[in-house]
């Protein structure tokens, strides 16, 4: 297997070592291959004397025959000997090994000018690693039409991953308007390589509608695909169909079977989705301890729903030993990132007075912030903040018109909201709905303050 690798990462295959058309690249290619797979001395010692006869391409395989066998002092000589001397494969590797600090100190500016060198001579994996280096803004300032240019001549080349990014620039509109047909296009390209990024990009949009309806079916063929490749964010993506019964019958057990895939990965998501199959015995048996370590995992990578979820186990000592310390540094920390479930959460233990001292006020502070983003258990808590005058004014106005949002996301909140109702007046009805009116158009947030402003001032 690392062979494998090995042999892939050098830009070669192991099943055809054909590495473009020139004859004296195919023999050089076969000769490190031979040297690494089968450590056939005779093939490392005819390529290391047309290397040191200061051939370049030979120069460039023997490179990568040192790599393999962990030699980089010899691989870095090699590469650069072969760099300085044009080959564009070997400085497509110098530049990795300076962007690595491998053997080199670590350089981004030298890394950029000899994958530009390796790119501007043609050589395909380096016009996609400078388009996505200007994409991301990686060893190079940001520039979505320099990412273009080189990105779609790696495409036009033939590179699926290429094909992928160029689709993904049309889709949101980056150095080009936005054109999903064109998206759609280049997609089609990279999955009719077999590129599982480009697989799942078109899944998506037939998932998300950007071509017209939602079609599952279709998106349910690609992501299947792509899934099915290795993707891991298909997997998840293809889980969640199940799960919520997309274009398909509910089905746990493929969802759970998905899910697990993608979390091998390391998909935060699907580790935060395999947890909550944990703590609620999902087609799984109930598994705190499981559910925890999923949450754990996603949660380490900034996942601010699996750090939501992690402070729950914790406030509630489900899996662990109860720490409100605990819980509420997650949620917190949750929250910063903006889930509503934190939010809603710290709320709650500062109104009950859980690991903290009790205090109305900034419980409501908390469920507001949650409430603003449509949060029904926020809009339900904030509800009855204000109808106790808990942190708050005693307003049965807004009471009303909070828990009418809450009723409208949750119907089984419509006796709140009925109970609510019997202490407004005729006046009060009135205001009321206009307060649901003003929350539904300019939000919860803007919509109190501006109410309240008026309210309060007379």
């Amino acid at each position: 297997m690392k062979l494998l690798v090995l042999a892939c990462a050098f830009g070669f295959s192991i099943g055809s070592f054909g590495v473009g058309s020139c004859q004296n690249e195919q023999q050089a290619a076969q000769l490190a291959k031979d040297a690494i797979t089968k450590n056939d001395v005779t093939a490392f010692n005819q390529l290391s004397a047309a290397a040191h006869r200061h051939d370049v391409i030979s120069e460039s395989y023997l490179a990568s025959v040192y790599v393999a066998r962990n030699q980089t002092d010899k691989e870095v000589k090699w590469f650069k000997d072969a760099a300085h001397r044009g080959n564009a494969r070997a400085q497509r590797w110098l530049a990795s090994l300076y962007a690595a600090g491998t053997g080199l100190p670590q350089d981004n500016v030298r890394a950029l000018k000899w994958y530009k060198s390796a790119a501007t001579l043609g050589d395909v994996k380096a016009e996609l690693i400078v388009g996505v280096a200007y994409l991301g803004g990686n060893l190079v300032n940001q520039d979505y039409v320099r990412a273009m240019r080189w990105l779609n001549k790696a495409a036009q080349a033939g590179d699926p991953t290429a094909a992928a990014r160029v689709g993904e620039m049309y889709e949101v509109g980056q150095s080009v308007p936005q054109n999903f047909t064109a998206a759609q296009i280049w997609f089609r390209k990279a999955a009719s390589s077999n590129s599982p990024r480009g697989e799942y990009d078109l899944g998506m949009l037939y998932f998300t509608g950007k071509l017209g309806p939602v079609d599952y079916a279709k998106a349910l063929k690609w992501l299947t695909e792509s899934a099915t490749n290795g993707l891991s964010h298909a997997e998840s993506r293809l889980a969640q169909m199940y799960k919520n019964g997309e274009g398909v019958p509910v089905d746990d057990a493929t969802a759970l079977k998905w899910y697990k895939k993608a979390a091998a990965q390391g998909d935060a998501e699907a580790e935060y989705r395999l947890g909550q199959f944990y703590a609620n015995g999902t087609g799984i048996k109930q598994d705190y301890a499981a559910a925890v370590n999923c949450y754990q995992l996603a949660a380490t990578q900034g996942y601010p729903a699996a750090e939501a979820s992690l402070g729950f186990m914790y406030e509630h000592g489900y899996g662990v030993t109860k720490s409100y310390d605990k819980a509420i540094n997650l949620y917190r920390s949750a929250a910063a990132l903006g889930s509503r479930t934190a939010e809603n959460n710290l709320g709650a233990m500062y109104r009950y007075g859980e690991g903290v001292a009790t205090d109305y006020g900034l419980a409501v502070q908390w469920y507001l912030r949650a409430a603003d983003q449509g949060y029904t258990d926020a809009l339900s808590n904030l509800a009855d903040m204000y109808k106790n005058g808990l942190g708050v004014h005693r307003d049965d106005v807004a009471a009303y018109a909070l828990a009418y949002l809450a009723a409208k996301n949750n119907p089984a909140l419509e006796p709140q909201r009925q109970n609510i109702s019997l202490l407004l007046t005729n006046d009060e009805d009135h205001s009321a709905q206009k307060l649901v009116g003003e929350m539904s158009r300019i939000g919860v947030r803007y919509a109190l303050e501006k109410y309240t402003a008026t309210r309060w001032s007379r």
